[in-house]
Parts: C-alpha cells; structure tokens; sequence
C-alpha cells in the first residue's frame, strides 16, 4: 500500500491537515445554526408585535 516511511507520514499529514479544516467547518455550521435560530426568534417576535396591532 505505501511504499516507504515518508508516503505514511504525508498522508498522517494530510488526515491531520482534513481534520482541522472539517473542525473548523463544523465551527462554522454551529455558528450559522444559531444564527439562524436567533434570527428565527426575533422574525417570530415581530411577527407576533405586527399581528397584535392588526387585530386591534
């Protein structure tokens, strides 16, 4: 499968490099999905202040 030391030390080099680039990613995808979740209470807040007037 390899054919020498250095080819396994590039490819655990490039698994450690793909690790931290998919923990960053997830880091992102976090941020973004509480974004959106804050985002989405806000919307439903005005939504719900917008109505009240409506109905009066």
């Amino acid at each position: 499968m390899y054919n020498n030391f250095k080819e396994i030390l590039g490819v655990i080099g490039m698994d450690k490099e793909l690790k931290e680039q998919l923990e960053i990613m997830n880091a992102n995808l976090q941020t973004i999905a509480r974004d959106q979740a804050m985002i989405y209470a806000e919307l439903k807040e005005i939504e719900g202040k917008v109505e009240g007037k409506t109905e009066k």
